[in-house]
């Protein structure tokens, strides 16, 4: 009996930590917590968005364009104006805002199950981060246009005690140090923050 107790005991604790290694089905990693980097992307500009929501620190030398609307707003930015058409030095972020009453988990957890329907979507891993003290989620995925792989990471935070998500979407090919290019636009992710 005791050995049947302690055999039933393994197979629990084992598969609980199996279970937690997952979310949604996609593995749960530190890599891109333990990312760092350390490029110079010259002189940068803080950049508020139109509605004094948020502040997001981007290269001067970027294309930096606002989008506002009744169901979004946000900033993007990519330096493809400087790179003579070599996309294995593409590197973009954009900072999206939507109005939801869900918790973040909750957003999170449904933009999973939402992207694995499509075949578009090769989802790699995911894990939590803190971005300005404030506990986010993150999700890294791939997607193919025309024959190149893209490689993008997603940083999910909410405004607390306001019903807003945001989504801060690092996007590079995967070509040449792709790795060290997605490592770098994460310090951009880092100095997003809430106007207060």
């Amino acid at each position: 009996m005791k050995r049947l107790l302690f055999f039933t005991i393994i197979v629990i604790t084992v598969s609980g930590c199996h279970s937690r290694k997952t979310f949604e089905g996609i593995p749960v990693s530190e890599s891109y917590n333990n990312c760092s980097d350390d490029s110079d992307f010259g002189d940068l500009i803080t950049i508020g968005d139109p509605g004094n929501k948020f502040m997001i620190t981007m290269p001067y030398s970027w294309d930096i364009q606002e989008v506002y609307s009744d169901t979004i707003y946000g900033i993007f930015g990519t330096n493809a104006l400087d790179i003579d058409n070599d996309n294995s030095k593409l590197m973009s972020l954009s900072v999206s805002g939507y109005k939801t009453t869900d918790s973040l988990e909750t957003y999170f957890r449904n933009e999973i199950k939402s992207m694995k329907k499509s075949a578009v979507f090769n989802l790699l891993e995911t894990g939590i981060i803190e971005v300005n003290d404030q506990k986010s989620y993150w999700l890294a995925f791939e997607m193919k246009e025309d024959d190149v792989f893209i490689v993008s990471n997603v940083v999910y935070i909410k405004k607390p005690d306001v019903n807003e998500i945001y989504l801060l979407q690092t996007l590079v090919y995967k070509s040449g140090d792709w790795e060290k290019r997605i490592c770098s636009l994460k310090t951009l992710v880092e100095a997003f923050e809430f106007v207060e």
